[in-house]
Order: C-alpha cells, then structure tokens, then sequence
C-alpha cells in the first residue's frame, strides 16, 4: 500500500537506499596563494590546533587555475579548524583567493580507512582529482542511485589498476569528486580517468544496463568533468616534488604569469636565469611569448617537465613564485600570479563511441518564445527603459546557460518560473514591474555568481558565490510544490531566493519565496516554507477581498471604532497605527494556522516554540515587543479555532460566521490561554537559553505579563475579531458568498487530507525515523512534504542533541537528500519506476 504521495504506508517499510551516509564529509578549498606566500600558508595550518587529529586539514599543491587545495574531513558543513585559519594574518598575508564546498560521502567500501589514506595522499605520489557532472537523463532515471553505482564501478577499476580513490559527492552542480591516487606507475591515472570520462550506463551497471536503462544502455552518463593534478604541499616546499611516471604521457607543459608590465623584464630574465640554472635549459624570451588573455606571457617548459620526472619544472615554477613575491611591490601596482598548464596524452586503445544521452532541451524555445512576447509587454505597461534591459539580460544569460550541460542546473529553477511571466507582468502596477525585474535579476545574479569559481570547479556553500545551490533549490522547489499540491493549488512555478529583501511585500510575497541562509540547510526548520507558501494559497485564494481599496478602508473604520482616544488627532493616529498592525496580523493568520495544524498536528507547545525562535535568540532588550505582541494574539485567535471545533470540524461561512458569535468570555479566555501557553514557552526557553540572550528572554517574561502589553493585546485581538467579523458580512454579498463559501471549503478539505495523510505516519518517529536520518539512511521515496515537515519537526530535538558527531548534519543531509533525489526523478507514476529501476540495479531496499 502507498498513500497518494507515493511513500510507503507504515504497514510497509520505507524504501531505503543500499549505502548509508557517513557521518563526515570532506570539504574541499581551492587557493590561490600570492607568489612567496607559500611557506607562510603551510606554517599557518601546521598551527591549527585540532581536537581529532583526524580532522587536521591536508594540504596539496595544485597544478590548475588554482595553486593549492585543501581538503578537511568534517561532521560539519563548514569545519571550525578552517575560522581559524581564516581568521589569522598569516593567511591574509598569504591567500589572493579562494573557493570552498562541503562534499558528502556514502559508506561505500571505497571510502574505507578515509582518514589513513588522505594522510597517504598527502604525504607520497600524485593524485587526479576529478569533478564530474551526470547527463540529466541519468540523474532523471536512479537520482542519488547513480552515485552508488559510480562507487561501485570506481572500486571495480581501481582493483583492476590497482589504485585507490576516495569519491565524494557536492550539494552543488557536480555529482561526484573523485580523486585518484599512484605512488608508482602513475600513467595508469590517465588511463582511469579517460575509462571514467567516456563511462556509459552499461560500464557502470553491466548485465543489468540494458533491463534498467533500456534505450539508454549505451549512452554516456557524464555530461561534464573538470581534473585537477595535485600532490603533497610539503614535497613542493622542499623542491622533492615529481609526477613519477605521468611525465611518459606528457604532451605539453606551459607556465603563465602574470606581472605589472613594469616587472615583465626582470621576471622572463629570472626564468632564463633559473632555467639555465636548473638544468642548463636555455630559454630565450622569443619563447616567452605574450598572451592575449589574462595573463601578461607564458612559458614552454615541456622540456623541463619531462626532465627527472618533472622535479625541474616544479623547481622552476617554485623559484619564479618566490623572486615574484620576495622583490614585489608593496603595495604591487597590478596583482602578479602565475598558473601551470600540464597537457597528457590519453592511452586509451580508441575513443568510445557511444550514444550520448543529451537531447535538445524543449525549455530553449519556450524561454525565446517568453522572451517575444515579454519584453514588448513591459515597455507598454510603463517600466522603465533600464527594468525592461535588466528582465531582457536575465532571458538571455537565461538562454545561454540552457545550453550548456553544466550551467543548465544553475538556471533550470529560473526557466521555469520565466515561462509563467507572460501571464504575470499584465497583472503588476509600474512600480511593482520594477521591483519584480528586480527579483529575477536577484535570483538569476545569486544563482550565477558562482559560475567563475565553477571554472576553477568551486560549486561554493558560503565561503564565496553562492552559485552552488542548484541541489538545495531542487529539493526546496520539490518541498514548495508538494505544499502546494496537497493544498489543492494550481502548479505554479515560485522563485526562489536567498537573502532578498525588496520593499513591496505584496509582489514578492505572491511569486517568491525568499528561505534565510540560517535554515537554508536544515530541513527540520523548512516549516518556514509551509508558512511561506500559506502566505501564497491565501493570497491567492482570498487575494481578491482583503486586498481592495474599499475593504481596506472599511477595516480602518472597524478598528476605529474601537478607540478612546482623548482628541481626534489621537485617535487618527492611533488607528492609523493599529490598523497597520491588524491588517499585518490578519494576513499572518493562515499562513500560522497552516504550521499550527500541519507542522506541529495541533500542538501549541511546538507551535509557541517556532513563534518565539527569533525573538528568544535576540539579545537586545526591548527587541521582539511586536513580535511577541503577534505570537500572543496568533495564538488567541488559534485558541478560538480549537475551542470552536471541539465538536467537529467548521467549513465554509459557519467558520467565518463564528467570529461574530465569539462573546467576551470567549476572548478573554482565548486570550489567557495564549498567554499561559506563551509564557510556559518562554519558562523553557530561559531555562535553555545562554548566557547572552538570558537577560532577554526574562525581560520578555517581564512584559508578557504586564499590563500595558496585556491591554496592548486585548485591543489587538479585539480588532482583528472585528475584521474577521467584517470579513464574514462581505463573504455573505451575492455571488462573493457562493465563491467564498466554495474556495474556503477546498482549502479546508485539503488541510484536512494533508492532516489525515500524516496520520499514516504517526508510528515513524516511534520506529526510529530520527535514528534512521542520524545513522545516515536515505528515503529512496521521501513521503510528501506536509508529512515530512512534521516529522522532521517531531524529531528535531533528538537529533540535534544527539551526542554523537555529525549525527545532525547527517540527519539533514539525509533529509535533502531524499527531497532533491524525489524532485530529480519526479517520482513518475507514484514512484514506480524509479523504484523498479533502483529495485532491479540492487540499490535500494526496504528497510527492516
């Protein structure tokens, strides 16, 4: 049996993929260091004092765009050894720039002894790292199932080769990081990595290709790679260093810099002189020939590289970068680095030919079609000339990376809202196409601002751009859209951000979805979403009653009417005031009953805990007064909610009809409750608060209980009851009561079914969901988010308290994870085929 949203009914165990998680990853730093500031950076980190030394940072020297890669194991998403390292001068002094992303690993055989092999990687031989990009058909067809299988063939090659590889996996555009390692025989790396480049779905799956993958059994399942050569920082400082055997494949070695023209002269002469030097090498600076790019000119050292298996180059490389750094400028008139270009020749006996699995994408067309009809629509509803050339710049990078195998994923979340502006730009006033212009330049910014880094492969998580999120926005879209369907809403598409602020609500609040960096990884706290997207069904359900002029005006005279006020200027302003805070209290109503019921299943100790997050994790003293002003009427106006249904649920206009019957007795009770239930959430958060917020969160039970914010709150809950009263006459009006009644009543039946559908799962947390997530098992079909919101929620104070490490982040990773491996596969026919396809590759299971 399954329930509607294809997950496995609790009479069933859930279906669960083969590998776990471990409960460490690795993150990944790619560094480019200041010419001579490479001894300073490698005694900033011999410094970093570590509690494991497990978690000590390895250090590689790279022969890329970059100069230098750090790699930490952590069980955590941002490893606190490395705030240390940044946080010193010594690496101020040493860094020009760098990229970083967290990278997760399974607990597959190949990741075995993790921590003694990074140790061997760093201290002997060379290794190829390699970040890889699956074709979209393939992630289509097995989700989170391709990287297993890609562990497994990996562990079949490197047996045969007889290497060792360990094989992460990012958050962001690529799929897999594999890195490869040789201390003997080291062409056998080229080898690898071009078997691994041109790899098809039957290489990875074998007998099983052509029963799972049918037609695209033959088709090659990386769309994109990008290869770093890297070895032990420590043998590059002592000039020790070489590319063993590699040197046998070497096709070309090519030396950039670039200098200040000022210093051109003394740098190629330092390079001859080195050269001669080094070797006896003789270059003449009609072999340094200038370059059009970047950098000022470049050096064929292809001699030198293939010399004493490349120690020569490696030597004249170091010694360049130290004469740059030791004689620089301070401050340098231009900023001088340099970069090493190494070209292999590939052994493979022929190239594979194999169908690829790319099609054109149908989204192209559709985005040039928006692009005609859009563009024109702006310009005649008056946005200005440079609105409409910014929406025009976000189409046309919007197309661009469509292109591209890669970039698509940063942009895919971006074609599908854009499809939907032809409808939504008639609908906007002047000023709200500016600031809608304005969010889609923001959002299509945010999710390209990596794309740089991406070319030196940082798919980042905070250390710079933030273009690596295409994972999290896949699994937040599928999180919205399944909020969305079980709410009975039409599918539409919502953009989604991280960190805008824009100054018209009501624009942003109707086709964006802006999620905190703070909650941004953390799926036990996407109850933000659920009120987010409350806000989207109501507005766009009800949208057409609160938002008119006329109703705004007739609800300023209800809450005046409930002023006393000496003057009429007082009175004036203070209705002005209140109805602002009504009004703002009203639209937060839905939006909270939402979380109250679907999040929390009706529990007002949760639901009071989430209302108060903010504000007990504020030190300021008089911050969090309105907000804790709206957390108590919220909470009344709940009250009455679950007083009123006691004997059975209220559709349609009687639930409207019951504001009106609501006596005094009963607001004051409703708001007593809130209160108590207010202050017991306070109790227990001073209780568990820190010394910085302690002193604040006892001022907030100081006010809570006074009696200008008591009467504070009894005249806010008195007006909106009055607004909701209005609200109930206006829904009565002609053809508005037969519509209202309708939509409302849908909108109840759906919460009904999102509540009934949970009830299915009420034994999970029972039966271990929490220790399921901590141990790292991933939902090969995640339950929908209504269901997994409170889950999540139910749990999250056993997971994050577990005592073990990492078992927190696991736990939300594990959580992503299923989102984004559901969002990708789309779960076609409830499920079943990504199921049989997982089934019958032996990679998924169900669990128990």
């Amino acid at each position: 049996m399954t329930t509607p949203s294809g997950a496995a009914a609790p009479d069933n165990p859930p279906f669960v993929f083969r590998n776990k998680l471990l409960t460490r990853g690795l993150y990944f730093d790619f560094l480019r260091l200041r010419c001579g500031g490479e001894q300073r950076f490698f005694d900033a980190i011999r410094k970093i004092r570590c509690t494991d030394e497990h978690d000590r940072p390895r250090m590689f020297i790279a022969f890329s765009e970059w100069d230098a890669v750090v790699i930490t194991p952590s069980n955590e998403l941002y490893p606190r050894v490395l705030n240390e390292l940044y946080g010193g001068n010594e690496v101020a002094s040493a860094v020009s720039g760098t990229a970083g992303y967290f990278a997760y690993l399974w607990d597959h055989p190949i990741n075995a002894d993790l921590d003694r092999r990074l140790t061997e990687f760093q201290s002997d031989g060379v290794a190829i790292m390699v970040s890889l990009r699956f074709e979209d058909w393939f992630r289509r067809e097995v989700g989170l199932g391709g990287e297993m299988l890609f562990c497994d063939f990996l562990a079949r090659e490197c047996e045969k080769e007889g290497l060792s590889a360990i094989v992460a996996h990012t958050l962001g555009w690529n799929d897999v990081v594999v890195t490869i390692h040789a201390t003997s025989r080291e062409q056998r790396l080229i080898r690898l990595v071009a078997t691994i480049r041109t790899a098809t779905a039957q290489v990875l799956s074998g007998d099983v290709a052509a029963d799972a993958f049918g037609s695209h059994a033959d088709s090659m399942v990386f769309a994109a790679s990008y290869t770093h050569l890297i070895s032990g920082y420590a043998r590059y400082l002592d000039q020790s260093l070489t590319f063993g055997e590699l040197v046998e494949n070497l096709d070309s070695a090519l030396l950039l810099v670039r200098v200040s023209p000022s210093r051109e002269g003394e740098v190629r002469e330092c390079i001859a002189a080195t050269a001669a030097s080094i070797g006896d090498y003789a270059i003449t600076l009609e072999q340094m020939p200038s370059e059009m790019g970047h950098y000022s000119f470049s050096v064929d050292i292809s001699a030198l590289a293939v010399k004493d298996r490349g120690n020569d180059a490696v030597r004249l490389v170091s010694s360049v970068r130290n004469f740059i750094g030791a004689t620089g400028e301070d401050p340098p008139s231009s900023y001088p680095e340099t970069s090493t270009t190494l070209r292999f020749r590939e052994t493979m006996a022929a190239t594979v030919r194999a169908r690829s699995g790319t099609s054109a994408d149908p989204a192209i067309a559709e985005v040039a079609k928006v692009m005609s009809n859009v563009i024109p629509q702006l310009q005649a509803l008056g946005a200005s000339p440079m609105s409409v050339y910014r929406f025009g710049a976000v189409l046309t990078t919007l197309l661009d990376h469509l292109s591209d195998p890669v970039r698509s994923a940063v942009v895919r979340h971006m074609a599908k809202f854009v499809l939907e502006t032809a409808a939504i730009v008639p609908t906007l006033q002047r000023d709200q196409l500016e600031d809608f212009c304005h969010i889609c330049e923001y959002a299509m910014t945010q999710a390209t601002d990596g794309i740089v880094q991406f070319q030196h492969d940082a798919n980042t998580l905070g250390l710079t751009g933030r273009g690596g999120y295409s994972r999290l926005i896949t699994a937040i879209e599928t999180y919205v859209e399944d909020l969305l369907a079980a709410l009975d809403m039409p599918q539409k598409s919502v953009l989604i951000t991280f960190g805008l602020r824009t100054g018209h609500a009501g624009v942003t609040g109707r086709f964006q979805i802006d999620v905190p960096f703070n909650v941004l990884f953390v799926p036990s706290r996407w109850s933000v979403l659920l009120h987010e997207t409350g806000h989207i069904a109501w507005v766009a359900t009800f949208g057409w009653i609160p938002e008119s002029l006329k109703v705004f005006e007739r609800q300023a005279d209800e809450i005046r009417l409930t002023r006393r006020e000496k003057t009429a200027d007082e009175v004036e302003l203070a209705a002005r005031l209140d109805f602002i805070r009504t009004r703002e209290i009203i639209r937060e109503f839905f939006p909270n009953l939402l979380v109250w019921r679907i999040a929390c299943g009706g529990d007002f100790a949760a639901f009071d805990r989430l209302s108060l997050r903010h504000i007990v994790s504020s030190n300021g003293a008089t911050s969090g007064t309105r907000e804790l002003l709206m957390a108590v009427v919220l909470h009344a106006l709940l009250e009455v909610v679950r007083t009123k249904e006691a004997g059975g649920t209220v559709v349609g206009r009687e639930w409207w009809k019951m504001w009106g019957e609501l006596s005094d007795s009963d607001q004051k009770a409703a708001i007593a409750g809130a209160t108590a239930g207010i202050g017991a959430a306070l109790d227990e958060a001073e209780h568990d608060s820190n010394e910085r917020t302690r002193p604040s969160v006892a001022h907030k039970r100081k006010l809570l209980w006074s009696d200008p914010f008591r009467d504070a709150v009894v005249e806010a809950f008195s007006s909106v009851v009055m607004v909701l009263r209005f609200s109930a006459t206006e829904f009565s009006k002609g053809q508005k009561e037969e519509l209202a009644e309708r939509q409302f009543k849908a909108i109840q039946s759906a919460l009904a079914e999102m509540m009934s559908e949970q009830a299915d799962f009420t034994s999970w947390p029972a039966r271990g969901f929490a220790e399921w997530l901590m141990s790292g098992t991933v939902l090969a079909r995640a339950p929908g988010a209504h269901i997994l919101c409170r889950l999540l929620l139910e749990t999250y104070p056993q997971m994050k308290h577990a005592k073990s490490p990492g078992a927190f982040m696991v736990s939300q990773l594990s959580a992503l994870l299923a989102l984004w491996h559901r969002g990708v596969t789309g779960e076609r026919d409830e499920g079943k085929h990504t199921t049989d396809v997982l089934s019958q590759l032996q990679l998924a299971t169900y669990h128990f």
